[in-house]
């Protein structure tokens, strides 16, 4: 049986990487079917080399009646993305195909684990966002609302619901919050904003150097 602590770290690693699904295409227009969003969502992830955001979760986890809040920066391109915990506590968390390092400065510990279809989000979606119909029952609950239910019986979410907001070229549209809902009944919300889209880096921040002398845990 797993103890607190560890269903709390599990759980901010589950909610992190489900939470990615929705930065694959950050612009999208307004359709009048899911049929033609998902269409539109793949030709942009197409043409988009990289994306970076600010964000803010907030996670309410069954057993606790006070929420947990984090703030940091994602960034993301096809196939990688990286996720900077500022506050409360200093995180890393980099995703590299089907693989996933997170890094806890304050312990000097790197914890190494896969990526897999437990999640019911298997990482190959991430490469064709054409198959976001074969994995996920999409519904348009209004003009800027839509609810994902995965297909995958096994998966640990049971829900997605996403809320778009007007970009600053209409008629495309940002993702703004994703809720993200659990079997277990834990609650993340996450919050984007500042988008930059295709911005040239000095540094690869997709690379991760093995801190010196850290421990890494392999599950």
């Amino acid at each position: 049986m797993l103890h607190t602590r560890d269903r709390i770290k599990n759980g901010f690693l589950l909610t992190s990487c489900l939470a990615v699904l929705v930065l694959l295409s950050p612009k999208i227009t307004v359709a009048e079917t899911v049929q033609q969003i998902v269409f539109v969502l793949t030709k942009t992830y197409e043409k988009m080399e990289n994306l970076q955001a600010d964000f803010t979760q907030t996670t309410q986890f069954a057993d606790f009646e006070t929420k947990a809040t984090s703030k940091g920066k994602v960034f993301f391109k096809k196939g990688k993305m990286r996720w900077d915990y500022f506050s409360p506590n200093r995180q890393q968390i980099f995703v590299d195909g089907g693989q996933l390092l997170h890094y806890v400065p304050e312990h000097n510990q790197v914890i190494k684990s896969h990526i897999g279809r437990r999640t019911g989000l298997p990482i190959n979606l991430f490469a064709d966002l054409g198959k976001m119909q074969d994995l996920f029952t999409i519904s348009q609950n209004k003009k800027h609302e839509l609810t994902l239910i995965p297909k995958e019986k096994k998966s640990q979410l049971t829900q997605m619901v996403l809320t778009l907001m007007p970009a600053p070229t209409p008629p495309d549209l940002l993702i703004q919050k994703v809720v993200l809902h659990e079997e277990n009944n834990n609650r993340s919300t996450f919050v984007f904003h500042d988008f930059h889209i295709n911005k040239k880096f000095q540094n690869d921040p997709f690379a991760f150097q093995l801190p010196e002398d850290a421990e890494v845990i392999e599950r």
